[in-house]
């Protein structure tokens, strides 16, 4: 039985190089979020364990019965190397004299994964079907959780901001439930402590999470590199869409951490782009283990199936983003989960995590970890045109082909050589699919699950694990004219590299006069909706509570400001209100305190007879705290317009639906956003955090995300209408 040995790492100065002062503080010596108390180190591999201290200091390291000094370089930063660990390693209890060495407590030795992707990779196990008894069952002291916070700068990053967590009710539940449910799995069949690192981000492209070098030695991408030139630049680094960004901010800082492999989940936002990803996604995973030095696995999660079900067949772009994913299974050390049975045609982020879960775990125990079990479903051979027929043959066919639920094939389609396709009969013959219809007596193609939501489709093997889709043919497709960029403007740019001067634009830039503070001038006839080729008319096409304009409204982005926006961020503050009568409410503008809510004021050159506002996410910890807006027109008393107690979530607080105000006739409009205790006569514990984005950057053309996720936009009606 294997025995779990909790270890401790002893970081000490004991001294100075010559060239440095001697008096220099030791306060100075500084180790990564990364290792920390709790956290799982990667075992059987070297052990890097690195920092800050003052230039040219000497640093000791002591752990199970190592121990390794090494100076600080001359822009502080020292590193060791020690020997690979076991699980059951001992401890050397060694004491030091060194002036304020590290501790780093209750550490566990065993199995490291990076949980990376957008949305879906991000979303909690308490969002999930049977959320309630999966938290329950989350009490698993050998898991741990690091959630890396959001960060996306121009530049790589040394450190990320996070914090390991022992494994329990309260930590899981706020942690990815892909990531804590692929985990448990893991330790659950190896008996090994499980270390989880969840780097994810919602909304976010494959080319935020690749270097800049990587993208750069791609000719085909060089439109994501034009785009990363030409954009507004947030020096704080809060743009998820910033080529690189990601990596820079949430990947680069773990580089030196061993870990051993990770999972992915991922391609949503690059729908659009299919064709352009069978590039990325290949350059991403050659990337990361670049970046690591070794060529860890790397198993990740096929689209599922979302969309309203087309009645025919038809080329769709999330059917060539799924090949495109396929198609890096060439590469070595891969393994791909298939999903597209557990899609949700209305809900891009669905809620049955667990099957997905348990197909990344089978994965990763088959080929990681040497388990003899069946870790995929069939996936396409070869194809033979047998008369009026098509058979086709497939890989993993382990345990015989079969419909799941029994009942006839579906969603398989067949073409002549006029590549219309027509829905195909469908019949299994052994360890083959033989596909037909009268309609094609001379077939020269077939396609499987080939929609955005095929929905239907089941064909499995004999372990239940479903299909992939596939096509036989290589016809044009719907994404590879994809651009980012048109081609006359990449044209230009190749022709003289320097970025264009921007042109001013009401959406980015203040008006030119009128604007003191949180004061915005705003012409309502000058505030123009801004058309979005991939929003439709009835809203914003994965999210059903995007606001759309009603009946003579005008959009407007809050606050008007540099590309990203604002963030408004409070934490640990005792707070107080200077307002006579108001329960606490105290926010915090770029990091600078504040003795007051912030407040904006928007003064209208026509009268205004009502507004909706929507927020972007409001992140805030932990329970007992509340966030909200109120509104007072024409200086007026204030009034509730939403708030949410949601304490402990993220959360889009205020809907558009919820959040508006009618009947007005003001031109004076102040937005005063809060937070608070859950009582008016409770003040906010010092511990307590907030943080809401407001702005974003209307720029970037991948509107149907930035929309939901990150923009604060306020829906003015002119009074009258």
């Amino acid at each position: 039985m294997l025995r779990i040995q909790l270890l401790c790492i002893l970081v000490a100065i004991i001294g100075y190089g010559a060239a440095a002062c001697a008096a220099a503080p030791a306060s100075v010596l500084r180790l990564p979020a990364i290792l920390s108390d709790n956290m799982v180190l990667q075992q059987g591999k070297p052990l890097k364990i690195w920092g800050w201290a003052a230039p040219d200091q000497t640093v000791t390291v002591s752990i199970a019965g190592q121990t390794r000094s090494a100076n600080a370089d001359a822009a502080g930063k020292w590193g060791v190397t020690l020997d690979p660990l076991a699980p059951g390693d001992a401890i050397e209890r060694a004491v030091r004299t060194a002036d304020s060495p590290i501790v780093v407590r209750n550490i566990l030795v065993g199995e490291v994964w990076v949980c990376a992707g957008q949305s879906n990779m991000q979303m909690t196990t308490r969002e999930i079907d049977n959320a309630v008894a999966e938290i329950k069952a989350a009490e698993l002291p050998l898991i741990r959780l690091f959630n890396t916070a959001f960060h996306a700068p121009e530049q790589p990053a040394d450190d990320v901001e996070g914090k390991w967590l022992i494994c329990t009710p309260q930590t899981a539940a706020d942690f990815s439930a892909v990531a804590y449910l692929f985990g448990r799995e893991v330790h659950q069949v190896t008996k090994l402590p499980v270390g989880l690192i969840r780097a994810a981000q919602g909304a976010t492209a494959a080319e935020s999470w690749i270097s800049d070098e990587a993208l750069a030695a791609e000719p085909i991408l060089e439109a994501i590199c034009y785009r990363k030139k030409t954009m507004v630049k947030d020096t704080k680094g809060w743009d998820p869409h910033l080529p690189a960004g990601l990596f820079n901010g949430k990947i680069a800082p773990l580089t030196r951490f061993g870990i051993r492999g990770v999972v992915w989940y991922q391609g949503e936002t690059n729908g659009n782009r299919a064709f352009q990803y069978r590039t990325l996604f290949p350059l991403l995973i050659h990337d990361w283990r670049k970046a690591w030095g070794e060529d860890v696995p790397f198993y990740f999660v096929q689209l599922a199936g979302h969309f309203k079900a087309a009645p025919e067949p038809a080329n769709e772009p999330w059917a060539e983003l799924r090949e495109a994913q396929s198609l890096a299974l060439s590469l070595p050390n891969t393994g791909m989960a298939v999903a597209i049975d557990v899609g949700d045609a209305k809900n891009i982020h669905p809620t049955n995590k667990q099957a997905v879960a348990h197909r990344l775990a089978r994965v990763a125990l088959a080929k990681t970890y040497g388990q003899n079990i069946v870790y995929s479903g069939p996936t396409f051979r070869e194809m033979a045109v047998e008369g009026p027929a098509i058979r086709i043959r497939f890989n993993h066919a382990d345990g015989g082909l079969k419909a799941a639920e029994g009942g006839a094939l579906k969603r398989f389609a067949i073409a002549g050589a006029d590549q219309k396709f027509v829905w195909a009969n469908a019949v299994i013959d052994g360890d083959s699919v033989l596909i037909s219809n009268p309609k094609v007596p001379q077939p020269v193609a077939v396609r499987y699950a080939w929609a955005n939501n095929p929905e239907g489709c089941n064909l499995v093997n004999g372990a239940g694990l479903p299909a992939s889709p596939f096509r036989t043919d290589e016809w044009p497709g719907v994404t590879e004219q994809a651009h980012l960029v048109k081609p006359e403007v990449l044209a230009a740019w190749k022709a003289n590299p320097v970025p264009p001067a921007r042109k001013p634009n009401p959406y980015l830039d203040p008006p030119s006069a009128g604007v003191t503070g949180n004061t915005l001038d705003v012409k309502i006839g000058d505030a123009i909706e801004r058309t979005w080729d991939d929003v439709r008319a009835d809203g914003y096409r994965d999210g059903p509570k995007q606001a759309v304009l009603q009946n003579g409204e005008t959009r407007i982005w809050l606050p008007y400001g540099r590309g990203a926006g604002i963030y408004y961020e409070l934490a640990n503050a005792r707070l107080s209100d200077p307002v006579p009568g108001l329960p606490p409410a105290l926010l915090v503008e770029e990091g600078t305190a504040s003795s007051a809510s912030v407040v904006l004021k928007l003064k209208f050159d026509k009268p205004i007879g009502g507004f909706r506002l929507q927020c972007g996410p409001a992140i805030f910890r932990p329970a007992g705290a509340v966030a909200g807006v109120e509104y007072s027109t024409d200086g007026q008393a204030w009034k509730p317009l939403a708030q949410t107690d949601r304490a402990g979530q993220i959360d889009r607080f205020a809907d558009p639906d919820k959040a508006r105000a009618a009947g007005l006739s003001a031109t004076d409009l102040y937005l005063r956003f809060y937070v608070r205790g859950k009582t008016n006569a409770d003040e906010i514990a010092p511990d307590t955090t907030f943080r809401l984005r407001l702005g974003g950057d209307p720029m970037w053309g991948d509107a149907a995300q930035t929309f939901f996720n990150a923009q604060a936009q306020l829906f003015v009606t002119p009074a009258g209408k």
